[in-house]
C-alpha cells in the first residue's frame, strides 16, 4: 500500500512539474507578446524570449525523461494542459465580436 501512494504521488509531482513549465512557457509567450511593440528591437526580444523558454522547457524535459518514459510522458501532459488552460483563459478575455443587425448590412 505504501508503494502504490509513493508512485501515485510521484505521477502526480510529473504532471504538476508539467504544467509549471507549461505554464513558463506560455505565460513567458504572452509577456512577450505583450510588450513586443514597446521594444527598441522586437526581434531580437521575442528570439531571446523563445531561447530561454526553449531552454527553460526543454532542461525540465530532460529531467523527466531520466526518471523513465512515464514522467516524461506525464511532464508531456501537464503541458499540453497548461496550453489547454492558457488558451480557455485568453478566450474568456477577448471581446466577442460585435455583430451587426440585418437592418444595417445595407
Amino acid at each position: 500500500m505504501n508503494e502504490t501512494v509513493l508512485v501515485a504521488a510521484g505521477l502526480a509531482f510529473w504532471t504538476v512539474a508539467g504544467m509549471v513549465l507549461g505554464t513558463i512557457y506560455f505565460g513567458g509567450l504572452w509577456l512577450t507578446l505583450s510588450r513586443v511593440a514597446a521594444c527598441s528591437n522586437p526581434r531580437a526580444a521575442c528570439l531571446a524570449s523563445f531561447a530561454l523558454r526553449l531552454a527553460l522547457v526543454l532542461a525540465g524535459l530532460r529531467l523527466a525523461i531520466d526518471y523513465g518514459p512515464a514522467p516524461f510522458g506525464l511532464a508531456l501532459a501537464g503541458i499540453f494542459l497548461a496550453r489547454v488552460l492558457a488558451v480557455h483563459r485568453i478566450k474568456i478575455r477577448a471581446p466577442r465580436p460585435v455583430r451587426q443587425g440585418r437592418e444595417e448590412r445595407a
